[in-house]
C-alpha cells in the first residue's frame, strides 16, 4: 500500500510540475526605460561633425555623442524610405517580408517588435503621416496624431514607458531649407561658391527647387557644383540638428533624460557628387548602393547606469537594431 501511495504522490508531483513548466509565466519585472527613436530623411554621415566633417553642421548632436555609442559601419539593406522602415521596425529582410514596393504591408499575423513592446505597456504614437501609409499600417503603430515629437512628449510624455518613433524631413531634397530660418541654413552658403551663371542655374533648377533630378543623363552636374551643392545640404543638417535639440531638451526639461534611452538614425543616405550625382533612389528613379547610400548615421545613447560612450568601428545592420 505505502508503495502504491509513494507512485501516486511521485506522478501527483509530476503532474504540478509539468502544469508549472507548460503554464505561461509572468513577464520579468524590468525598469521600463522610455525610447527616443529619431531618424532623418537622406542623412549623408559624411557631412557630420564627429564622423570627421570639417563644418560644425550638428552642433547640438555632436554634444550628445560623446557620452553616446556611435556606431562607424550601421548598414541599411535599401537605397528607399520605405523598405528601409520595415526592416528597421520588423527585423527582417525585404526578400522575407516582401514590401519592396509602395503599397504592400508585411503579413498581419505576424508579432512585430512594436506589438511586442505594447504587450510590456509601451505607448506607441505615430506622428506623422508616413506610418498612415498603406506600407506601415501592420506594423502595430497607434493612431495617428501629427505633432512635433516635442510636443508629444509635453502632452504624454510622463503617462507611463513609451517608444516615441519620428521621422524628419530634412535634409531631404530639396536643400532650400522649406522656407524655414534663413540666417541658420544659409550660414555656410554664398554667392561667391559658384563658379559661373551657368551653375548657379544648374543648382537652383535642381537642389535647390525640386525633389526629383532623374539619372537618365538629361542633367549633368560639373565638379564645380560641388561647393555650392555641399553648402545647401549642410544648411539644412542645421535646422535638423535644431528639431533634435528641442525634442530632446524637452526631455530634459520633463525630467525623463535619463530614464530614456535614445537612438538617432537614417532611413538610408544621400549622395552628394562622390560619384558625379546628388540624390538617391526615390529622386533619382535610379537608385544605387554605394556607401554614401547604405552606411548611415547612427548613435545611441544610454542612461549613465547602463553605459558609458564609446565610437563602434564593428559592422552592424539595420534589421537588428530592433530585435
Amino acid at each position: 500500500m505505502k508503495k502504491v501511495l509513494k507512485i501516486f504522490l511521485a506522478l501527483a508531483i509530476l503532474i504540478l510540475l509539468a502544469i508549472w513548466f507548460f503554464s505561461p509565466q509572468p513577464r520579468p519585472k524590468i525598469k521600463s526605460y522610455n525610447i527616443l527613436y529619431l531618424t532623418s530623411d537622406s542623412f549623408n554621415k559624411k557631412h557630420i561633425p564627429f564622423y570627421g566633417y570639417n563644418r560644425n553642421t550638428m552642433p547640438f548632436l555632436s554634444t550628445l555623442a560623446p557620452h553616446a555609442a556611435v556606431f562607424d559601419r550601421m548598414i541599411n539593406p535599401s537605397g528607399w524610405t520605405n523598405e528601409n522602415l520595415i526592416s528597421l521596425f520588423s527585423g527582417l529582410y525585404s526578400a522575407v517580408h516582401k514590401v519592396e514596393t509602395r503599397g504592400r504591408n508585411i503579413d498581419p499575423n505576424w508579432t512585430t517588435p512594436i506589438e511586442i513592446l505594447k504587450g510590456y505597456g509601451y505607448r506607441i504614437p505615430r506622428l506623422e503621416g508616413w506610418q498612415g501609409d498603406q506600407n506601415h499600417e501592420k506594423l502595430g503603430f497607434d493612431t495617428v496624431e501629427i505633432m512635433h515629437p516635442a510636443e508629444w512628449l509635453t502632452r504624454h510624455g510622463k503617462e507611463g514607458p513609451f517608444f516615441l518613433f519620428h521621422q524628419f524631413l530634412q535634409p531631404h531634397l530639396p536643400y532650400n531649407g522649406y522656407n524655414q530660418d534663413s540666417e541658420i541654413f544659409f550660414r555656410f552658403y554664398s554667392d561667391t561658391l559658384y563658379s559661373d551663371n551657368a551653375s548657379r542655374q544648374r543648382i537652383y533648377n535642381t537642389v535647390y527647387t525640386t525633389y526629383l533630378i532623374p539619372r537618365d543623363g538629361s542633367i549633368k552636374f560639373e565638379t564645380t557644383d560641388i561647393p555650392a551643392i555641399h553648402a545647401l545640404y549642410d544648411g539644412e543638417l542645421l535646422l535638423l540638428d535644431r528639431e533634435i535639440e528641442r525634442t530632446i531638451k524637452t526631455l530634459k526639461e520633463l525630467g525623463l533624460f535619463e530614464n530614456t534611452i535614445i537612438i538617432i538614425g537614417a532611413d538610408h543616405g544621400e549622395e552628394l557628387m562622390e560619384h558625379g550625382f546628388v540624390g538617391h533612389a526615390s529622386t533619382s528613379r535610379n537608385g544605387t548602393l554605394y556607401d554614401e547610400i547604405v552606411n548611415v548615421p547612427f548613435l545611441i545613447y544610454f542612461p549613465k547606469e547602463i553605459a558609458e560612450g564609446r565610437f563602434i568601428k564593428t559592422q552592424v545592420r539595420g534589421v537588428d537594431v530592433m530585435p
